[in-house]
């Protein structure tokens, strides 16, 4: 109810047309949408995901050798006279 009021959500009937903004408007209003909200969920807008996108492209060598390095890190091992190291 506070957001409706705070971002001036004019309130519409059947037809399309404005509605008074009353008390059990909005409070009708506020219940639809959390209603619809808690069925539906709500969009995230996928920051990192667009900035990794974005950055891995040019810096796809560079993370590869990274990544291996430190799974190298992870495997050192002694086998007899096979030494492992990163």
């Amino acid at each position: 109810m506070k957001w409706i009021k705070a971002k001036g959500i004019k309130l519409r009937d059947e037809k399309g047309r404005f509605k008074k903004n009353t008390k059990s408007n909005i409070n009708s209003a506020a219940f639809l949408m959390a209603r619809a909200v808690k069925r539906k969920g709500i969009v995230g807008l996928r920051f990192y995901e667009k900035a990794y996108i974005a950055v891995s492209k040019r810096y796809t060598k560079k993370l590869g050798a990274a990544f291996a390095e430190d799974i190298a890190g992870k495997f050192k091992a002694n086998l007899g006279n096979i030494t492992i190291k990163n």
